[in-house]
């Protein structure tokens, strides 16, 4: 609906797919054909983002609420920025507050499918103790492909 009402564009689930997963401004841009400036771009993209609620996994919200009261670490490396995760989070219900990492897409210079990107929410882990065991789950063949090279999937 925004790609048809600011640019004249059909987004196809084929143009949506080779997409998704990008940095968030990369993404919208990729989208639109760029079409505008970056900024502008994401900006008519958020205006109707309430229009488009994300939906949760029937149970999510609980299986995360386990995995915190059992003391284990979770966090959140997504290609969204953090305002944009944080805000869906909580738009949500998932205690991300107690989370030990949001990282978007803008608080670090790689971007999925590089696995660097795990680097600082890695880090975090291991001044933590935590160097095995990890799980990472993802939602695009982007994260499948980081997460191998990151030695997170065997």
């Amino acid at each position: 609906m925004v790609a048809k009402k600011y640019y004249d564009i059909e987004l196809t689930d084929e143009k949506l797919g080779k997409h998704w997963g990008e940095p968030h401004h990369l993404m919208v841009s990729n989208l639109y054909d760029h079409r505008d400036e970056s900024e502008k771009l994401v900006s008519n993209f958020l205006r109707h983002e309430d229009e488009f609620p994300k939906k949760v996994h029937d149970q999510a919200v609980a299986t995360i609420e386990v995995l915190l009261e059992a003391d284990l670490p979770v966090g959140v490396v997504t290609s969204m920025t953090t305002d944009i995760a944080t805000k869906d989070l909580s738009e949500q219900g998932f205690p991300w507050q107690r989370f030990f990492t949001v990282q978007g897409s803008d608080k670090t210079t790689a971007h999925k499918p590089d696995p660097q990107v795990f680097e600082p929410a890695l880090a975090i882990l291991k001044e933590r103790g935590v160097t095995d065991g990890i799980v990472y789950v993802g939602d695009a063949l982007s994260d499948l492909l980081a997460a191998k090279a990151a030695g997170l999937i065997l």
